[in-house]
């Protein structure tokens, strides 16, 4: 028990920041083997504030406080913490069998899931304002904890419909106030109608001028745009700041493949895999035509890009910026890159940089680790993530109330 309550105690700045690096090894589109997954994280958060690769449905975002609002009801902070498992795997096991699974956390784990759903999505609750606290989830549990005992001292208040004061420091009680009688007993991913307007409502009033707020606000579509976002076809309808974002993104996201495509190509002839060897040849071939034509990068600035990155604040380092360039400037300069020994050169040093003595086209040990396919999927910025959690609350929002 207390090496889990130090996992959760720790800053939660610094949480954050290592749990957002662990997301990362779960979608191939996002491991970042070049390191520019600053640039990556910068785009997204414009774009789609408060979003993770783990995060699946929207009802999460209630489900948490919820159980941690039961949790605080428990006689110490340790309790509390014991509590929030165990409920998040009751939650588990009632969802395992719903008629909607997917999406499910933990459904083969169970007991044995190692990051629990809450761990997954405080960093949203917090940027959406479901939860006010700064603390971590156990500083926070520690926090109602004492909460807790002081108003059991205190005189009672008549219990409204709900049950006893729905009022717990560090969550908005408005999401509190929304959790069902018969919960968790009969939970599902199925949002009710008011449920599915307070998570619309939260969205849009944190982050107003995000995409995320304009696709909840226009109550547009999300399903017919399956892979990036720029394929959809309201793309041109996008408000005039996020329109950009969405262009330098889809460009980047384009350019980097091609990095990507290069460096798997180099890692098969370092391997000696000549079916591997001749996929990414043809691979490349292929993104050359691809950056050559219409939805390339004719018109794509860099320099105009590193100017709106900078005027959000985000920290990209100064050799990913000289590695982009450089690798812009080859693209841009018509180089045939399958061959171009400028461009192999510049891949390998940006691996060996980063990597140092491990970087696989120098560490024969590392190389045979390779998987075959490292980092190839096309940057979305998690567009398949919230396209999911936009969906859930859309649905939501048309359920009919039965009286």
């Amino acid at each position: 028990m207390t090496s889990f309550l130090s996992w959760l105690d720790t800053d939660s700045h610094q949480r954050d920041q290592a749990m957002a690096v662990l997301d990362a090894f779960r979608d191939r589109t996002t491991v970042d083997e070049l390191g520019v997954g600053s640039i990556r994280d910068a785009i997204t958060h414009q774009l789609f504030p408060g979003s993770s690769v783990l995060h699946t449905r929207a009802r999460y975002l209630l489900f948490i406080p919820w159980l941690v609002a039961d949790a605080m009801a428990a006689k110490d902070a340790d309790a509390a913490v014991a509590e929030l498992r165990r409920g998040e795997v009751r939650l588990i096991d009632v969802l395992a069998e719903s008629d909607d699974r997917q999406g499910l956390i933990g459904g083969q784990a169970r007991a044995d899931l190692r990051r629990m759903p809450s761990a997954m999505y405080w960093a949203a609750l917090r940027s959406y304002g479901i939860s006010t606290s700064r603390a971590s989830i156990a500083g926070l549990l520690r926090d109602g904890v004492a909460f807790t005992v002081e108003t059991r001292r205190a005189p009672r208040e008549a219990d409204g419909e709900h049950g006893p004061t729905l009022l717990r420091p560090g969550l908005d009680p408005h999401a509190l106030l929304l959790r069902p009688r018969d919960w968790p007993q009969e939970a599902s991913f199925a949002l009710t109608p008011a449920e599915a307007d307070y998570l619309r409502g939260r969205i849009m009033t944190s982050h107003p001028e995000s995409l995320y707020a304009w696709f909840l606000r226009e109550e547009v579509d999300v399903e017919t745009a399956e892979r990036f976002v720029w394929e959809h076809p309201r793309a041109g309808d996008f408000p005039a700041a996020m329109a950009r974002w969405v262009e330098h993104g889809r460009a980047f996201s384009v350019l980097n493949r091609g990095a990507a495509l290069l460096y798997n190509l180099q890692l098969a002839e370092a391997s000696e895999d000549a079916e591997r060897t001749e996929r990414y040849r043809a691979d490349l071939l292929e993104w050359r035509a691809t950056v050559d034509g219409p939805d390339g990068l004719r018109n794509w600035s860099p320099d105009i890009f590193w100017q709106l990155l900078a005027g959000t604040g985000a920290r990209i380092s100064r050799p990913t910026c000289t590695f982009v360039d450089r690798w812009h400037g080859l693209v841009a300069s018509g180089s045939g890159i399958v061959d171009d020994v400028a461009a192999r050169e510049l891949i390998a040093h940006r691996e060996r940089s980063l990597k140092g003595p491990r970087a696989r086209l120098v560490n024969p040990s590392a190389l045979n680790a390779w998987s075959g396919a490292s980092a190839l999927g096309q940057l979305q910025y998690n567009w398949p993530i919230v396209r999911r959690i936009i969906a859930d609350i859309h649905t939501g929002a048309r359920v009919e109330t039965v009286v």
